[in-house]
């Protein structure tokens, strides 16, 4: 989500760069134009969609991480005492 936020104006220049017709020549003359036209959230146009539209794959990829986290430290205990259980057995032969 902080990508989002930090990546929303250069995206809305590009926007109104790639627009046919643009009036803006330059991207320090585009930011200008939105600025002055809209002013600072100008720059933000466009930014719940596409926040709403990134947040629940966002959402999954973390939840899924967290899951994956915590089965690779399961099995990472259950390898370390079937370890230790057959070094118990080793020594008890």
């Amino acid at each position: 989500m902080q990508q989002e936020m930090v990546s929303a104006y250069q995206d809305t220049v590009r926007r109104q760069m790639q627009m046919r017709g643009t009036p803006y020549k330059s991207i320090p003359e585009a930011f200008a134009g939105i600025i002055d036209r809209d002013g600072l959230i100008g720059l933000y146009r466009g930014f719940l969609p596409n926040a709403l539209k990134t947040l629940p794959n966002s959402s999954i990829r973390l939840t899924t991480l967290d899951m994956v986290k915590r089965l690779i430290a399961t099995s990472e205990k259950q390898f370390q005492k079937i370890n230790d259980d057959n070094g118990n057995r080793e020594q008890a032969q």
